[in-house]
């Protein structure tokens, strides 16, 4: 926010920098962090009691966009209100502070107004009452979630214990934001499917689709949109058979700026547009500045503005091939939301489902009047056939749906496993996720019978006695590296091993990788939390000491085998809830 142009308030001090003060410690923010259940939550905590235990005069906290090119403020004290709505959103690949520490997943300090003209020239104002900040990313298991700001009145230098302060503080705020994140994407993806089951039932429950279209928009607002519209292609003519707004004042004026200014078919982002093409119709970023040049006359400029719309979105409503007409949903200024990517998607299988029902009601009025003019008989057979072909359609969507439920669903399980160990558990996708290999091999071995596994003890042993490990942490190594060995040797017939070291020996990886059928992660919880459960397809019932003896435990597993890395650090690292 330091790079917005406030009013200036008094002089930058001339007194020189002094050396920041560590708080007495983190248990405030710790304290409100466990309180936390949503993202916003947890920013205001961050913001408003970080600021407070480093003696702060303002922040804030923003988080990456879902499409990754913006930082999108979420949290923030000390700025005047005019200056947090002008930056409630700005560009990752800006050349602005907050959008550096991110790209380069690194703090950025400045100590003085001086050192902050010498970084970012560009920036020729600056509020008055700033000298030093500091821009923390907050980075979850290798991805930036986003970062905070902090803005201090006096001059200041960063010693290295202020940093390492400020470090313990950014990885405990990662962590509860990283799960404050996957709870709400989890929530989010059960209401969607929920809001899906009320609209489906809403859009089956009549064959009048002019009544349930009406019944939909209300429901769609003010929950996904602040304004939806159903228009109807009929005999040629588009027809605007609902009208739904958050404020339902506001419905008289969209029925009056339609009635007096029809939309012209031929614009672009038109509704008639998006029904000739096919194509989804998205306007962002709208402005009175584009509302002027838009109306037509006083009239209509002060319609356009009672509205406020600042993201319209207009999906075509297909079905068999053929555009029935669209849905167009609007966000306003009042509530500042917008459209993201994941939304759009929702919204287009929520306009599909309703392109199906309309265009089932109108199959069955052509079968209605079929039926007054040829045999009962006849209408009955063809209206077997459409029921054969409803149900093969059904079928293929609920197939679909159930693979994208499974997709969600084994997401939501990894998010979970991780959060429930403390992030000490990393399930991974690919090879690209598991750790990169320490640069020095202490020695490869392969498991093929029990003997095998004394022997890889034992070097492991000598490797944690060479690098200096305490009795305790080498115990616990041993005890995860023998589990871990034992499962490849029962439930895989064995495999390869390698032990590693990094340039300082203060980290040992044991890298074990068979060629079983792979673990099945659905059974990983009763695996870390029952008391002896073992189950072929699993890591087995030592795989819950292997969790609590190792610092992290990355898995890879596939139909052609499993790896798993353990890692043990000589210091044993600060717990995510410390």
């Amino acid at each position: 926010m330091d790079t917005e142009r406030p009013t200036e308030l008094t002089p930058p001090s001339e007194e020189p920098p002094t050396e920041m003060t560590p708080s007495p410690g983190l248990q405030p923010l710790t304290a409100g962090l466990l309180e936390c259940v949503t993202a916003r939550d947890v920013a205001r905590v961050i913001v408003d009691r970080g600021a407070a235990v480093l003696g702060a005069t303002a922040g804030l906290l923003a988080l990456v966009s879902e499409d990754g090119r913006l930082l999108e403020i979420v949290q923030s004290q000390g700025y005047p209100a005019d200056v947090q709505v002008r930056w409630r959103s700005f560009p990752i690949d800006a050349n602005l502070p907050l959008s550096n520490a991110v790209r380069q997943m690194a703090p950025l300090f400045t100590s003085s107004r001086a050192e902050w003209a010498a970084i970012f020239p560009h920036l020729t104002e600056r509020n008055q009452d700033t000298n030093a900040t500091a821009d923390l990313p907050l980075i979850e298991h290798g991805r930036v979630l986003g970062a905070l700001h902090l803005s201090f009145r006096d001059e200041r230098v960063f010693d290295d214990a202020d940093r390492e302060f400020l470090d313990e503080l950014v990885q405990q705020c990662s962590l509860a934001m990283g799960r404050a994140l996957a709870r709400q994407q989890a929530d989010d993806a059960r209401r969607r499917m929920e809001f899906l089951v009320r609209a489906s039932e809403v859009l089956t429950e009549s064959l009048d689709y002019s009544k349930t279209l009406h019944q939909l928009a209300h429901l769609v607002v003010p929950e996904l949109s602040d304004y939806a519209q159903v228009a109807i292609v009929d005999g040629g003519a588009i027809d605007r058979i609902a009208v739904a707004h958050e404020l339902p004042e506001r419905e008289a004026v969209i029925r009056e700026l339609y009635t007096l200014y029809p939309p012209d078919p031929t614009h672009p982002n038109s509704v008639g547009s998006a029904i000739r093409t096919g194509e989804v119709q998205h306007m962002t970023g709208l402005t009175d500045e584009i509302f002027v040049k838009a109306a037509v006359d006083e009239h209509h400029l002060s319609l356009l503005r009672q509205l406020a719309l600042t993201d319209t979105l207009t999906i075509p409503l297909s079905a068999r091939g053929r555009t029935l007409g669209a849905m167009t949903f609007a966000m306003s200024s009042e509530s500042g939301r917008s459209f993201r990517p994941s939304l759009i998607s929702f919204l287009q299988e929520l306009s599909r489902r309703a392109a199906m029902a309309i265009d089932n009601a109108r199959l069955y009025q052509d079968a209605e009047r079929e039926i007054s003019e040829r045999k009962i008989a006849e209408a009955a057979r063809e209206r077997a056939v459409r029921q054969r072909e409803d149900a093969l359609i059904e079928n293929a969507r609920l197939m679909t749906e159930a693979v994208e439920a499974s997709r969600q669903q084994r997401e939501f399980q990894v998010n979970m496993l991780s959060s429930m160990t403390d992030g000490r558990l990393i399930l991974c996708e690919s090879p690209g996720d598991l750790p990169s290999p320490a640069p020095r091999l202490e020695m490869e071995a392969t498991i093929q019978e029990a003997d095998d596994i004394f022997r890889l003890r034992q070097a492991a042993l000598a490797t944690a006695v060479r690098c200096g490990f305490a009795d305790e942490r080498t115990d616990d190594l041993l005890t995860a590296v023998s589990e871990a060995c034992m499962n490849a040797y029962v439930h895989a017939g064995g495999g390869d091993v390698r032990v590693r070291t990094d340039g300082e020996c203060g980290v040992i990886q044991v890298w074990i990788v068979d060629r079983g059928k792979g673990i099945d992660y659905s059974r990983l919880p009763d695996a870390m939390f029952r008391k002896g459960y073992s189950s072929a397809g699993t890591l087995g019932h030592g795989f819950k000491l292997i969790i609590s003896f190792a610092d992290f435990v990355y898995v890879l597993t596939g139909p052609g085998g499993t790896t798993v890395v353990i890692e043990q650090h000589r210091s044993r690292p600060e717990p995510a809830w410390a």
